[in-house]
C-alpha cells in the first residue's frame, strides 16, 4: 500500500510505495499533485501499467483482451480528439465480449474468423462490420507495440469482403431545390418566437453554405465579413464527450478550414438578426451565431428539423443532407464542368476526389454528348 505524504512548501501531495523488479524490490515515488485524490489517481494508473508488464513472461503476454481493451481505451484519449476517443472506445467496449477473458497471447486466426462470422450472424450493416473489424486491428496493433504480442492475428487473418448482398447500399438522399423552397417557406410560416428566426436562419445557412452541422453552429460573429459576405470556417461544436459537454475543437481536416463566400441576401440577414441581438443586450463578437454564449444543442436543431419536415409533408432526411442538397442545387445551376467540382469543394471544405467520389453520380452524364461527336468525326471508318 502507498504512503501518502503533503509538501509542506508548496503543498502538493505525493506518494511512496514498493514494487519488485528483476527479482528485486525498488522503491518507487510519485510526486507533484494538487491534491491526495490526484496522487491516488495516479498511483492506480501506474499500478496497473506495472501490473500489465508482470503479465509478460518470455515474451508471452498473458494480459486479457478485456484488460487490453482498457489500457487501449486510455491511450486513445491521449492521441486523437475526444469525440474521436470517445467513438474509438465505445466501438474497443462492443469488441471486449466477444473475447471474453481469453489471453491475448491465445487469441488465434481461428477464434477471429469466428468473430466474424458472428458479427455477420448478428445482422450487422457491413460498413459497420468493417469499422468494427478494424477496431480490432488497432488493438492488436496496440497490442504488439507496447506488450510483446508476435503477431496481429487480426491483421492476418484480413477485413471483411463485401459480398453480393452487402452491394446493396443506401442512396444518397437529398432535397431538390423546390423542396428546399417548401421547407424554408413552412419554417416562416410558423414562426411563433424571435428563437424560431434564428433556426430559419440556420436552416437556410446549412443549404446555401453545405456546410458539416458542427461546423456551422460553431461560428461567431467574428467569423461573419459584412463587407466580403464570407463567412470563415475553423472549428466544430460537438457533444461527442463522455460528459455530454458542448467543446470547440479543430475541424474535421486540413481541408475544412475555409472561407465561404455566400449570397449577400443570406448576409443582409445575418447583420439583421446581429441588430436585433444588440437591442435585446445579447450580442458580443465572440458570442455564437446561432446560441448566444454557447451553441444551440444539436439535438435540439435535430427535433426542429424534424418538426418542419412533418408540417411541410416532406421526404425525410437527415440534417446532414442539406449539405448533399447544396451540391445538388450547385450540379443544378453551375452544369457538369470538372470546374465545378473544385468550386465544390472549396465550398464544403473536402478534396475534389472525394466530392466525385460522393456526388459523381449526379453530374449529368456526357456519354450520349461524346458518342454524338464521335460518330461526326469517325465517318471515314464506316463506308
Amino acid at each position: 500500500m502507498p504512503s501518502f505524504e503533503q509538501n509542506k512548501t508548496n503543498s502538493t501531495w505525493s506518494c511512496r510505495f514498493r514494487i519488485m523488479e528483476n527479482g528485486k524490490e525498488k522503491h518507487k515515488r510519485l510526486s507533484g499533485f494538487r491534491t491526495k485524490k490526484d496522487c491516488n489517481t495516479a498511483y492506480i494508473e501506474f499500478m496497473k501499467q506495472y501490473d500489465a508488464q508482470k503479465h509478460i513472461d518470455e515474451g508471452k503476454p498473458t494480459i486479457t483482451f478485456e484488460e487490453l481493451v482498457i489500457f487501449y481505451k486510455g491511450a486513445v484519449k491521449t492521441n486523437v480528439k475526444e469525440s474521436s476517443a470517445l467513438a474509438l472506445s465505445q466501438r474497443a467496449d462492443k469488441l471486449a465480449p466477444y473475447f471474453t477473458n481469453k489471453p491475448i497471447n491465445e487469441i488465434t486466426t481461428k477464434d477471429v474468423l469466428d468473430f466474424k462470422n458472428k458479427l455477420n450472424s448478428e445482422g450487422y450493416s457491413f460498413k459497420y462490420r468493417k469499422i468494427l473489424f478494424a477496431c480490432l486491428v488497432n488493438i492488436f496493433n496496440y497490442a504488439v507495440k507496447y506488450f510483446d504480442l508476435k503477431e496481429n492475428v487480426a491483421a492476418k487473418e484480413g477485413n471483411f469482403k463485401q459480398s453480393q448482398n452487402d452491394k446493396i447500399t443506401t442512396p444518397l438522399r437529398f432535397w431538390e431545390y423546390e423542396q428546399f423552397l417548401l421547407f424554408d417557406k413552412t419554417a416562416k410560416e410558423n414562426i411563433t418566437c424571435f428563437k424560431d428566426e434564428i433556426y430559419c436562419l440556420m436552416f437556410l445557412g446549412y443549404y446555401l453554405t453545405g456546410a458539416r452541422k458542427n461546423e456551422l453552429n460553431a461560428i461567431k460573429w467574428s467569423d461573419i465579413d459584412f463587407q466580403k459576405n464570407t463567412i470563415y470556417f475553423n472549428k466544430t461544436a460537438t457533444r461527442k464527450n463522455e460528459k455530454n459537454e458542448y467543446r470547440i475543437t479543430t475541424p474535421k481536416s486540413k481541408n475544412s478550414t475555409r472561407t465561404t463566400l455566400v449570397p449577400k441576401q443570406y448576409i443582409q440577414l445575418l447583420a439583421l438578426l446581429k441588430l436585433k441581438l444588440k437591442q435585446l443586450k445579447e450580442y458580443k463578437d465572440d458570442y455564437f451565431v446561432f446560441g448566444g454564449k454557447a451553441p444551440i444543442p444539436e439535438t435540439n436543431i435535430n427535433n426542429r428539423f424534424q418538426k418542419i419536415i412533418k408540417l411541410a409533408g416532406l421526404p425525410k432526411i437527415r440534417l446532414h443532407d442539406l449539405r448533399h442538397s447544396h451540391v445538388s442545387y450547385l450540379i443544378n445551376i453551375c452544369g457538369n464542368d470538372i470546374s465545378t467540382i473544385y468550386v465544390i469543394a472549396e465550398r464544403i471544405g473536402d478534396r475534389p476526389e472525394e466530392v466525385f467520389k460522393t456526388y459523381g453520380h449526379l453530374f449529368p452524364s456526357k456519354q450520349r454528348q461524346t458518342v454524338e461527336i464521335m460518330e461526326q468525326k469517325t465517318t471515314d471508318f464506316f463506308y
